[in-house]
C-alpha cells in the first residue's frame, strides 16, 4: 500500500468522523499529483564534466471542514519520490544546489501531514510541516532552479540537518494572524533535527531533547505591487563549527536574519533577498540575491515566463579558518548566475530551459561550471 493511499484513508476516515459529528466538508476532496524531471549537463569547470537526471514525483491530498460559521480545518497529506541522483553533490560541487529537485539520497516517503485550524484573521497548524511553505517564500524566485532562491542557504544549510525542509520534514506547529489588510506575521515551532539522512525514506516524526527545536518569526507586508518580508530565526541546540568554540557554544545560539523584498513593474517583478546567519555555527554567514521575471513575454504565449537572477553566498571567517587549519584554503563565497525560460505547451505540460553559471564552487578556487539543463514539468 503506498504511502499516498494510506494518508488519502486517514483523511477518509477522519472525514467520516467529522461528518458524523455534524461538521460539513467546504469543499471536494483535492488530489494533486507533479512529476518534475531536470536533465543536467556540466559543460566544464566544477568535479567533472558529466550529465544527470534528477526528478521528483509529489503527490497529495487535502480536505477541508466547517466547524463553525467562522471556523474551517484543513487536513493536508503529501508523498514523494526523488530517484536520488547528485548532480550538485558529485559532479558541481557546489553548496547552493542547481537543482531544488536533488534529494542527495534516492527516497520515497510520506512528506507532509498536517491539520491547521482557520479563522477569520488567524490560522494554527500542526503535524509534519515544511516551514519554507510559508516563510521566505517569493513567488517571482520560484521560476529558478537554484535552491537559494526558494529558501536562504543562511537557513537552509544551518543546523545538524537542516531545519524542517524539503526532503526532510519534522513535526511542528506553526501560527499566523493577520495584522491588518497589509500587515500579517508568522510563527513556526518545529523538530530541530529533522528527518533521518541515514533512513533518507523514513519519516523519523521524533521529539527527542537532544535535538532541541527549531524556531521562526516572519512579519510580513503587502499590497497590490509590492512585498516586503523580514524574518528571525534561530536553533535551541546549537552545534559549533569548531571544538574551540564549544564553550562559547553554551551561550550562544545558531540564528539569523533574513530580508526579502518583491515589486511589480508592468509585466516584471524584480526581488532580492538578504540573509545572515552565525558564522560559528555555519559555513556561510552571508547571503545576498536578486533578480528580475517577466510575464508573457509574448502577446501569443500568455503563460509563458523568463528571468534571470545571481545568488551569493559568503564564506564566514570560522569555515576559512577551519580549512586552513587542514591545509585548504577558501574563497570569499560561492556565486551562481542563472537564466531561464518557462514555456507551457499546455495546462498539463511545460517545459524549462536553463543555464547556471556557478564560480568557485563550494567557495573552492576551481574552474567555474557551465551547466545547461532542462526541466519537464507534468501536473494534474
Amino acid at each position: 500500500m503506498t504511502l499516498l493511499r494510506v494518508s488519502a484513508i486517514g483523511l477518509f476516515l477522519g472525514g467520516l468522523a467529522l461528518s458524523s459529528i455534524g461538521i460539513s466538508k467546504v469543499q471536494a476532496q483535492e488530489f494533486f499529483v507533479e512529476y518534475s524531471g531536470d536533465l543536467l549537463k556540466n559543460t566544464s569547470g566544477g568535479n567533472k564534466r558529466a550529465s544527470e537526471y534528477v526528478d521528483i514525483l509529489y503527490l497529495s491530498v487535502d480536505d477541508q471542514y466547517q466547524l463553525s460559521k467562522n471556523l474551517n480545518i484543513v487536513a493536508h497529506a503529501s508523498a514523494l519520490y526523488s530517484n536520488g541522483a547528485g548532480f550538485s553533490a558529485n559532479i558541481v560541487g557546489d553548496d547552493q544546489v542547481v537543482s531544488n529537485l536533488e534529494t542527495g539520497d534516492s527516497l520515497t516517503k510520506l512528506a507532509e501531514a498536517w491539520l491547521r485550524l482557520e479563522g477569520n484573521k488567524w490560522s494554527l497548524l500542526a503535524g509534519l510541516y515544511d516551514i519554507n511553505r510559508d516563510f521566505d517564500v517569493l513567488d517571482s524566485a520560484e521560476l529558478f532552479f537554484n535552491s537559494s532562491h526558494g529558501i536562504g542557504p543562511d537557513i537552509g544549510l544551518s543546523g545538524g540537518n537542516g531545519p524542517s525542509i524539503f526532503p526532510f520534514y519534522g513535526l511542528g506547529v506553526s501560527g499566523f494572524y493577520q495584522v491588518n489588510e497589509q500587515h500579517s506575521l508568522r510563527f513556526s515551532v518545529t523538530d530541530g533535527l529533522p528527518g533521518d539522512p541515514e533512513r533518507p525514506s523514513s519519516i523519523a516524526a521524533k521529539l527527542e531533547s537532544g535535538d532541541g527545536a527549531f524556531s521562526i518569526v516572519e512579519w510580513a507586508y503587502k499590497n497590490e505591487d509590492q512585498t516586503w518580508l523580514v524574518g528571525y530565526w534561530q536553533y535551541t541546540v546549537s552545534e559549533p563549527l569548531s571544538a574551540l568554540l564549544s564553550s562559547r557554544a553554551i551561550t550562544d545560539l545558531n540564528k539569523g536574519y533574513y530580508l526579502r523584498h518583491q515589486r511589480s513593474i508592468g509585466n516584471s517583478r524584480v526581488f532580492f533577498r538578504l540573509g545572515t546567519a552565525d558564522s560559528s555555527f555555519n559555513k556561510y554567514d552571508r547571503f545576498m540575491g536578486a533578480g528580475i521575471s517577466f510575464e508573457s513575454p509574448f502577446s501569443e504565449r500568455s503563460e509563458d515566463s523568463w528571468g534571470f537572477a545571481f545568488a551569493y553566498a559568503r564564506i564566514g571567517q570560522e569555515a576559512k579558518i577551519n580549512a586552513e587549519l587542514e591545509g585548504e584554503v577558501l574563497e570569499k563565497g560561492e556565486l551562481n548566475v542563472e537564466f531561464t525560460y518557462a514555456y507551457s505547451v499546455n495546462e498539463y505540460i511545460a517545459l524549462q530551459p536553463n543555464i547556471q553559471l556557478i564560480k568557485n564552487a563550494g567557495a573552492r578556487n576551481i574552474p567555474s561550471s557551465t551547466v545547461l539543463g532542462i526541466r519537464l514539468t507534468l501536473s494534474m
